[in-house]
């Protein structure tokens, strides 16, 4: 039986894969590289939202567990609650919808930690006097997530004056830069400017391996059919886009063998693909979490490919699905 996760189409996933793919190969020096990715697509993410005041500067340690509740969420957790005052404040998500995941990768006792290193970045940014404390790791210990923020001294402003809104209005391009595929745009770079072709290499392979696993979890739970035709396996690649911030997508009529869609949502990436000096391929190897599903429920007779992409400088992002290279359409 395959893996069951109750949150099949959530970016996430491919963060502790990444994590546990690259611990794996390169161990303190992946670790390192890894932390210092993290944090500084943080200080990125926050840098970006307070601008536009998505998030508050000078947060109070009850105002930032808020958000990180918002994040937990976002992030596809569930029982979450959030109490505290301005001086410290604990976020908790009771159910971790990812425990069969890290099992099956397996993921190390570090990957949390790692991954809350975005939180921390985010942290310096917003008040470089708040604290964080992972009191709970469900990797680590099997507790619930717990997060603790202490702000050291007195809150920078008192509360009558503070505004009352934490998160929001949070925009469809705001959240973008919650999207954990933040986070994993971040990891790839790492790997590539770390460890050159070899560094991408494992990613593929990653990412290849959780598509074997994840389209046997899809055929058993319903989610798609086998040997799935393109069409057929769209209708799941246009959820799963969703949940990557990409919602608002446009089919194309790319003929009976193909379902072809137009991302414009993708340009809320571009900014942060710049900042991180992305390579112009980056948006190819994620594609391969996608192809690796389609070797198990379409028989390896189809594809996900991105003929046009914008930070390959094409005007605009096209995601097609159709028969694979070498294969004739209709199999």
């Amino acid at each position: 039986m395959a893996i069951r996760l109750p949150v099949w189409n959530n970016p996430y996933i491919g963060l502790p894969t990444l994590i546990a793919a690259t611990l794996d190969a390169y161990g303190a020096a992946g670790e390192a590289a890894l932390r210092a990715c993290q944090l500084r697509v943080g200080r990125m993410s926050a840098s970006h939202l307070a601008s536009e005041g998505a998030v508050p500067l000078n947060a109070t340690a009850l105002e930032w567990a808020t958000v990180c509740g918002h994040v937990l969420r976002n992030d596809g957790y569930s029982g979450i609650s959030v109490r505290g005052d301005a001086t410290t404040a604990w976020v908790e998500a009771t159910t971790d919808p990812y425990l069969e995941l890290y099992g099956f990768l397996p993921s190390p006792p570090m990957t949390d930690p790692i991954v809350w290193d975005w939180v921390v970045g985010m942290s310096s940014v917003v008040n470089p006097a708040l604290a964080m404390t992972a009191e709970s790791d469900p990797i680590a210990d099997g507790g619930p997530v717990r997060w603790r923020f202490d702000l050291a001294g007195a809150p920078v402003e008192s509360a009558d004056r503070r505004p009352p809104v934490v998160l929001g209005p949070v925009t469809p391009d705001q959240q973008a830069w919650l999207n954990p595929l933040v986070r994993t745009y971040a990891v790839l770079v790492a790997l590539i400017d770390g460890w050159g072709a070899e560094g991408e290499a494992l990613a593929i392979r990653a990412y290849r391996r959780l598509g074997h696993e994840m389209g046997v979890t899809f055929m058993e739970a319903g989610i798609a059919p086998a040997h799935a035709t393109a069409y057929q396996w769209g209708h799941v690649s246009d959820q799963i886009a969703d949940e990557n911030g990409l919602a608002g997508h446009e089919r194309l009529d790319d003929g009976p063998d193909r379902h072809t869609t137009v991302m414009p949502a993708c340009a809320r990436y571009a900014v942060l693909l710049r900042l991180l000096d992305a390579p112009a391929h980056i948006c190819d190897i994620p594609m391969n979490w996608d192809n690796g599903e389609m070797d198990v429920v379409a028989d390896a007779l189809i594809e996900l490919t991105v003929p046009s992409c914008t930070h390959r400088g094409a005007a605009r992002c096209v995601y097609s699905i159709g028969p694979r290279a070498g294969v004739a359409a209709g199999g």
